[in-house]
């Protein structure tokens, strides 16, 4: 008998993953896999392969929070797979109307330390666009250095 859940698309796109940490199809091919944790990945990404050359691709994230969730809504893929979702990601992804799945959802990202908010949480915590929130990234990622 075949297990449901192992073959559901939330659990095969997760398994994908392996050790990287995001990974983005396009047309079933990997356009960019990624083992760094935070948003360096989706900046990086988003910087190298532009808007339009993310529209309509798959993003596989092992951890989506409301900055995540915003950069990816900046470029609109056509399916997102989470592994842990905010829930504050999730109302992003709603609000965008994008089509997404998650292993859980959690009520915030905290930091490494779980005492306080993600770094990349507090910075977004007011922004409500993705152009506010990709703009304010890439600052705080460029004044930390590369």
């Amino acid at each position: 008998m075949i297990d449901a859940e192992s073959t559901s698309p939330l659990s095969l796109f997760m398994g994908k993953l392996n050790e990287k940490s995001l990974l983005i199809l396009k047309d079933g091919q990997p356009l960019l896999e990624s083992r760094k944790e935070g948003m360096k990945p989706l900046l990086a990404a988003i910087r190298c392969l532009g808007r339009t050359g993310l529209r309509r691709t798959v993003v596989v994230d092992k951890i989506v929070g409301k900055a995540a969730a915003l950069l990816i809504a900046y470029f609109q893929p056509e399916q997102v797979y989470c592994g842990t979702l905010s829930r504050r990601a999730e109302a992003i992804f709603k609000r965008y109307g994008l089509s997404y799945k998650a292993t859980r959802v959690v009520p915030e990202i905290l930091c490494c330390t779980e005492d306080d908010l993600c770094p990349f949480e507090k910075a977004v915590l007011d922004l409500e666009t993705p152009v506010d929130c990709y703009n304010t990234l890439m600052l705080k990622v460029l004044s930390f250095g590369s």
